[in-house]
């Protein structure tokens, strides 16, 4: 298998650390009042644990490139869009907080 046939689940089968960040999203976000800080700060967690893994900073050579790096940040971010406050529960907090209040 070549670098550029990896799939997500290949990656994940070679380093079990990613599949398991993956798994650990939803708990590592918090909704309601402070979605928007949460996501960012998690985010921002989630890509220092897999950046070491995956990419030109990993010590596996089949890993060691631009496409798998890609591969695991497009579906992590995909993730994260899907862990998202909805447009309603955005309308309610903003309602509640009022918006210039909430989106600081």
């Amino acid at each position: 298998m070549t670098k550029t046939e990896l799939t997500f689940d290949d990656i994940c089968e070679l380093v079990p650390r990613i599949r398991e960040l993956w798994n650990e999203l939803p708990a590592r976000v918090v909704t309601g009042l402070h979605a928007r800080q949460n996501f960012f700060q998690a985010w921002s967690q989630i890509k220092k644990e897999f950046m070491p893994l995956v990419g030109w900073d990993s010590t596996n050579e089949l890993l060691c490139n631009n496409y798998c790096y890609d591969t695991v940040y497009q579906t992590l971010c995909v993730r994260f869009e899907d862990l998202w406050p909805s447009e309603e529960e955005e309308r309610r907090l903003d309602e509640y907080l009022g918006e210039e209040d909430y989106r600081q």
